[in-house]
């Protein structure tokens, strides 16, 4: 029988197919070798969080946890940006298919699949598809209209498609195109009330939520003016449904059902340093063809690190749903300097440091 040190045994699996009362964490202020062998040249490999001393921990997660992603990092050399034009483009023959109903998400029916699914999954073996063709326009986050924000996320999430539709494929995973709703009141959904300045995926319908006033958050503000800033929230979005149709979100939030306090904190740190590294996978790819610039993604580092539950709550030695900004910078930078998916398993690192 697996082992899961630091958690309680879990409790009895629901049958696949059920329907998870999950969804998501909002983004407010948290609760607590490439196809071709192109590699991009002398992108910095991620340097650990500095240590810190240990802190009071945050709220426990409820029953109906919403992912988010207030607090995220990246860093790109200024090589990628010089040399990638010479690189072609991999999935060219791939078109994105277009919204549909999605089955349920994939849910472990023993232990023994649980431990598969968040320790060993298939996807880790895999590689993203890099660099691809993302067309898309660019729009002010700041004063676009709904249908303008609906248009370019929908779009996003084409490409996004084009990263990962074969290579999920390839790991015996199905991935659906996730619509997106744009909103500028708080509203409800399966997962509960989606509040405003917020961001969202919702497992229980498998869609990602954006409130039309999240560049309005505090302390971002500077940040938010880049045109591609948010293209990091909903890339970090993207990567929690990605998580939902590899079986990582139903066995990780299993796993915290009996758990404590500290312990379901730190797996809610886990599932959220894991979608930032998937979005740092999906900027690298699309980054010769959107395109993004050194700018870009400077932004996004700061961008990341005001997002950072520390800097969003004031208290340096938060422990929370969602980490800190150093962190965050780790875990994108980590996607950023690979195609290899089996180094976002976050579920598996004994730093501390790197998912606090």
């Amino acid at each position: 029988m697996s082992q899961y040190p630091g958690y309680p045994r879990p409790a009895p699996v629901a049958a696949r197919g059920a329907s998870p009362a999950y969804g998501g964490a909002p983004w407010g202020p948290p609760t607590g070798p490439r196809p071709g062998g192109y590699a991009p040249p002398g992108f910095p490999a991620p340097q650990a969080p500095r240590p810190r001393r240990r802190g009071p921990w945050g709220v426990v997660l409820g029953a109906a946890l919403v992912l988010g992603m207030i607090g995220l990092g990246v860093l790109i050399a200024n090589s990628l940006f010089g040399q990638a034009s010479t690189v072609p483009y991999a999935n060219e023959d791939y078109t994105p298919p277009p919204v549909e109903q999605p089955d349920d998400i994939p849910v472990p029916e023993t232990y023994e699949q649980l431990d598969e699914f968040l320790y060993a999954n298939p996807v880790n073996a895999e590689r993203v598809a890099s660099p691809i063709r993302c067309e898309i326009n660019r729009v002010d986050t700041r004063t676009a209209s709904d249908p303008e924000l609906e248009g370019h996320f929908n779009a996003l999430m084409g490409c996004e498609m084009t990263t990962w539709d074969r290579t999920l494929e390839s790991a015996g995973w199905q991935l659906f195109r996730p619509p997106v709703t744009i909103y500028d009141t708080p509203i409800q959904t399966p997962c509960g009330e989606m509040p405003q300045r917020n961001a969202a995926y919702c497992a229980a319908n498998q869609q990602l939520y954006y409130a039309s006033d999240l560049p309005n958050q505090p302390g971002i503000e500077q940040e938010a003016s880049n045109p591609t800033a948010m293209d990091l929230v909903m890339a970090h979005e993207f990567g929690h449904a990605l998580q939902g149709r590899t079986g990582q979100f139903a066995a990780a939030t299993i796993l915290m059902q009996d758990a404590s306090k500290e312990d379901q904190l730190l797996m809610s740190r886990r599932i959220e340093t894991q979608a930032d590294c998937y979005a740092g996978l999906y900027l690298a790819s699309a980054a010769q063809s959107t395109p993004y610039t050194q700018e870009d993604f400077d932004n996004f580092l700061n961008l990341a690190e005001q997002l950072g539950s520390d800097n969003l709550t004031g208290d340096p030695d938060i422990l929370s749903t969602h980490p800190r900004g150093e962190a965050r910078r780790y875990w994108v930078q980590t996607g950023l300097s690979t195609t290899e998916i089996g180094k976002c398993s976050t579920y598996n690192v004994s730093d501390e440091r790197l998912t606090n």
